[in-house]
């Protein structure tokens, strides 16, 4: 599922970065009025100019093509349970789990990221609660 209006992006990401078209299009070897007509949405970069268009704006594609907010989008819901089966299985290598494994996994991590609210959130928790635990000091 790609964005809209990826020039769009492009052209406002170009303008932050303080470059004129033909800064742009010089660097991409590419002429200006190729450039505009990615910005104006008449035609699309091809996989090669997107790379370097990543570079030149120092922007991962995925950002360039808006991907990290269809990603977000795409994610499964998960319940509590889902979430301390998955949890259990990757920590545990898909071995059979000890009690204290479950009931850390259950209530220090699932419980508290079900509640989060942001996904960097989510990420730096569910990677400090593991670390402790794997510590030992949980």
């Amino acid at each position: 599922m790609m964005a809209t209006n990826i020039g769009t992006q492009l052209k406002t990401i170009r303008i932050q970065k303080n470059l004129s078209q033909a800064d742009v299009a010089k660097q991409l070897n590419i002429s200006r009025q190729t450039l505009s007509k990615w910005e104006l949405d008449k035609s699309l970069p091809d996989l090669d100019s997107l790379k370097q268009l990543s570079i030149i704006y120092n922007l991962s594609i995925d950002y360039l093509l808006e991907l990290q907010k269809e990603k977000i989008k795409l994610l499964p819901i998960y319940t509590e349970e889902h979430l301390t089966e998955s949890l259990i299985a990757k920590i545990c290598n898909n071995k059979e789990p000890l009690q204290e494994q479950i009931h850390f996994i259950s209530n220090e991590i699932c419980l508290p990221l079900l509640h989060s609210r942001s996904s960097a959130d989510i990420i730096w928790f569910a990677t400090q609660k593991l670390v402790i635990y794997q510590g030992g000091t949980a």
